[in-house]
């Protein structure tokens, strides 16, 4: 197999894909789907060069809220730990979480006795719908990370249950 022509030879194959990607980049969805590995040999660590790669949320959204906390490969929803019990302001656990508001009242979208977990939105309100904004304070979210323990989101939120919500990823108009 010969290198393509340049000041100097080819030495690897990175340095080939390198020189490859140089003119026609991988898109994300290329770089993030299974599908760019090919079927004769799966792709390897050194095979795209990427040093870091960033990812641009919509305000307001984290990667479980936007990825419905099961993207592969990550440390989602449904690894051990992951779903911490929120509790009120006196950090006791809640039975149900607080019903999502709307204009400062119970949005009647929600039921009033969401279990205390990360829900799916989705059959309350669809992706094409807006939900209320939450609270933008850095004193609120202070309280909200409760020291790290990241169990008082909704005591100190002005959305109820709602900060625990995450969408179906399939289902967004993206």
């Amino acid at each position: 197999m010969s290198c393509e022509a340049g000041p100097e030879p080819c030495r690897t194959s990175q340095a080939r894909s390198s020189k490859k990607f140089a003119n026609n980049p991988p898109t994300i969805h290329q770089l993030l789907s299974s599908s760019a590995a090919t079927a004769a040999r799966p792709a390897q660590p050194g095979d795209v060069p990427i040093d870091h790669l960033i990812i641009f949320y919509q305000e307001n959204h984290t990667f479980d809220n936007l990825y419905g906390g099961r993207f592969p490969g990550a440390n989602g929803l449904d690894k051990s730990g992951a779903r911490i019990e929120q509790v009120n302001e006196e950090g006791k656990p809640y039975k149900t979480l607080p019903q999502p508001l709307k204009h400062g009242e119970p949005d009647k979208s929600f039921p009033d006795d969401l279990s205390n977990d990360p829900f799916l939105i989705n059959p309350y309100v669809p992706p094409s719908k807006l939900t209320e904004d939450p609270l933008h304070g850095f004193y609120q979210y202070k309280l909200q990370m409760n020291n790290g323990k990241m169990n008082k989101n909704v005591a100190w939120t002005n959305q109820g249950g709602l900060l625990m919500g995450h969408y179906e990823t399939k289902k967004l108009p993206l």
